[in-house]
């Protein structure tokens, strides 16, 4: 693990905290707001593993810098930057976009 100077123990953790973090906060129900939660989880888990492919490249690379503290952070900040863009993203969406739809007459 001495190839980089990247700390991949703590970036690994970091992605494990996320993970457990996203799932307890990101869980949906089945329902339309359960998917629009359920979306959440899903971009909470490709943030992820876009860092987790970053910094396997960077220990292939064998790169000596400190970009693992910035990817730490970004992870760790990753839930509510990802709140904050969906909630965002619902205030340009129509208001009957989030309820549930009655499918008993089809």
């Amino acid at each position: 693990m001495n190839r980089t100077s990247w700390k991949l123990l703590y970036i690994f953790l970091s992605a494990a905290i996320v993970f457990v973090v996203a799932n307890i906060i990101f869980i949906g129900v089945r329902s339309w707001t359960g998917s629009w939660e359920r979306m959440k989880l899903d971009a909470a888990m490709l943030v992820i593993a876009i860092v987790l492919i970053r910094s396997v490249l960077a220990w292939v690379f064998k790169e000596k810098n400190n970009g693992w503290k910035a990817y730490c952070l970004f992870l760790l900040l990753s839930p509510i930057l990802i709140e904050f863009s969906f909630g965002v993203a619902s205030m340009f969406l129509p208001p009957d976009a989030f309820h549930d739809f009655n499918l008993n007459g089809i």
